[in-house]
C-alpha cells in the first residue's frame, strides 16, 4: 500500500495518552500492534484478525505477554460493554460490509471518554488527488 508508513505514523500521532485496555480489530501482521505496544508499555492489548496466518505472523512480531491474539471475524467479536479505552485499527475496517451495526458494537465496547481511531483507504472525490495518493 502506498504511503503506509506515513499513514501509520499519523494514526499513532493522533492517539490519546493513557489508555490501559486496547482493542485492535484487523491486526494483520502486527505492524500497528507493535507500535501500540511501544506507545503504551503499561496497556493490555487484544489484537484480532480473521486470518490465522496473520495472527501467527503478528505473534512472532509482537512477543509481549500483555498482548493477546485472537482469530475471529470483527463482526463476531463478543465485546463486553465499556471494556476498552481505545480501539485502533489500520487498513481493516473497509472489510466490514454492514458498518452501522458494527460501529455501534464498537461504541458499546468503549468506556466513557474512550477513543475509536482508524486509518483506511478511501477513494478521492477528485481523480488527480487519488492518483497523487497512490503514485506518490
Amino acid at each position: 500500500m502506498p504511503r503506509r508508513h506515513e499513514m501509520l505514523a499519523e494514526l499513532v500521532r493522533c492517539l490519546p495518552d493513557g489508555p490501559r485496555r486496547l482493542l485492535e480489530p484487523g491486526c494483520g501482521a502486527g505492524t500497528l500492534t507493535a507500535l501500540l505496544a511501544d506507545r503504551y508499555p503499561e496497556a493490555r492489548i487484544c489484537a484480532v484478525d480473521a486470518a490465522e496466518e496473520m495472527i501467527r505472523i503478528a505473534r512472532e512480531r509482537v512477543a509481549h505477554e500483555r498482548v493477546t491474539f485472537m482469530t475471529a471475524l470483527f463482526e463476531d467479536l463478543d465485546l463486553a460493554s465499556e471494556s476498552f479505552d481505545l480501539i485502533a485499527s489500520n487498513m481493516s475496517l473497509h472489510h466490514v460490509v454492514d458498518k452501522l451495526p458494527f460501529y455501534k458494537h464498537l461504541r458499546r465496547a468503549l468506556r466513557p471518554g474512550g477513543w475509536l481511531v482508524f486509518g483506511d483507504e478511501v477513494t478521492a472525490a477528485i481523480p488527480r488527488v487519488e492518483e497523487l495518493n497512490w503514485n506518490s
